[in-house]
């Protein structure tokens, strides 16, 4: 088992989320990942990431960062902060990915 840690994938910009989408299916398998916050400014965004993330690594570990809390976007405010980080950990749970 290896374990990997990543942050900042801004997964906002389409490269950044083929690169993910192109990580192996089974290289990863054993291994445990830690995503260490700035997956994506939406929570539909974070939410596709983890997605993508769980069926590529055996655990996943997930802290949000600054733009995962974002609720500010074109001006529009869409919850707070807080509201946000339940919603994420939410989903999280859904999916499987560890958060403690």
């Amino acid at each position: 088992m290896r374990v990997w840690t990543v942050s900042d994938l801004h997964a906002e910009y389409k490269q950044n989320m083929k690169w993910l989408e192109d990580i192996s299916l089974n290289e990863y398998q054993q291994d445990t990942l830690i995503v260490a916050g700035d997956v994506a400014n939406s929570l539909e965004l974070v939410r596709s990431v983890l997605e993508v993330l769980v069926k590529r690594f055996a655990r996943v570990f997930y802290t949000p960062g600054n733009h995962d809390l974002w609720v500010k976007t074109r001006g529009v405010t869409e919850t707070d902060s807080l509201a946000r980080y339940r919603e994420l950990m939410d989903a999280c749970q859904q999916l499987g990915v560890h958060t403690r």
